[in-house]
């Protein structure tokens, strides 16, 4: 029996970026989501704060960001106020979680390699965790949308908001992200706080909630996983009867791949590639496949 571990542990910062972004403190974008900021981890999710679903519009809100506070340092805060996830709110009002990257703070792997008489066994692990991943096709399966992407089974009325079933799993499903009677209009006194920005009840006014370029942080989850990667099993025909049929030896064996996944990641496989710069994004990719062959190796 033979083992050999190895594990990588990494931290970074960014030291510096040009003076002008410095001085004003609101860093460079990195890709589609994440911002690059000084002072910061490489590969910080910059993105709409998600505060779940309306109970009396049955729309998903987001936490407000104090836009004064942002103008002058850069810094995003929210503001203590649920408001409209519209578009015009997504893309005016993110946040910068300087804890949730991309980077995996550790990775690594586990092999170890058994032999009785004969027989051969092979056991390969590998891990990764400390980063988070950006699920996009879990959102594009549980929201209709524009209607191009399938549906996940529990996507069901009973899981969907309604007026009598408001703590619903789901929010209230409307082609193209359009709710009428739901639109946020920053022109209008919220009646609770005083603070401009409130709803427009007017069922003639449609509230645009499309998800089709923009999302927020409910599809942002954590990409820690062990994988069985490589399992290997394999029997030496003894010598003395491999030479009877002029052969030098043969071996016999099973191989698979991707055999299990240890995760509480939702989707579909947590090991996903970055898709721009040091992104962890999933798109509408094949996952990594569960593979399982038999063969034999011959020497003449």
């Amino acid at each position: 029996w033979s083992t050999d571990f190895n594990i990588t542990t990494q931290s970074n910062k960014i030291k510096s970026l040009t003076p002008e972004l410095d001085r004003g403190g609101k860093g460079v974008s990195a890709g589609t989501g994440q911002l690059a900021v000084t002072g910061k981890s490489l590969g910080a999710y910059y993105m709409p704060y998600y505060a779940g679903i309306d109970p009396d519009k049955g729309v998903e809100m987001i936490w407000e960001i104090d836009r004064a506070l942002y103008d002058w340092t850069g810094v995003t805060k929210t503001a203590g106020r649920k408001i409209g996830a519209t578009q015009q709110n997504i893309k005016e009002h993110r946040y910068l979680f300087e804890d949730k990257t991309s980077t995996p703070t550790y990775y690594g792997g586990l092999n170890n390699n058994f032999t009785y008489k004969n027989f051969e066994l092979s056991v390969f692990f590998t891990f990764s965790g400390g980063n988070y991943v950006y699920d996009d096709q879990i959102k594009k399966n549980t929201t209709v949308m524009s209607g191009a992407s399938p549906l996940w089974a529990d996507l069901t009325p009973e899981n969907i908001w309604s007026p009598t079933n408001r703590d619903a799993k789901y929010p209230l499903q409307s082609y193209a992200g359009k709710y009428p009677g739901a639109n946020w209009d920053w022109t209008i006194v919220d009646p609770n706080t005083e603070k401009l920005g409130w709803w427009d009840d007017r069922t003639s006014v449609q509230g645009n909630y499309s998800l089709d370029t923009d999302g927020h942080s409910k599809w942002l989850y954590k990409g820690d996983y062990i994988r069985l990667k490589n399992l290997t099993l394999a029997y030496n025909l003894p010598t003395q009867l491999a030479s009877k049929a002029g052969l030098k030896g043969v071996r016999i064996f099973a191989q698979g791949t991707n055999l299990w996944t240890g995760t509480k990641y939702p989707g579909y496989d947590p090991e996903v590639e970055g898709t721009s710069w040091v992104q962890r994004r999933t798109k509408s990719t094949v996952p990594n496949t569960r593979t399982i062959s038999f063969g034999a190796s011959v020497k003449f």
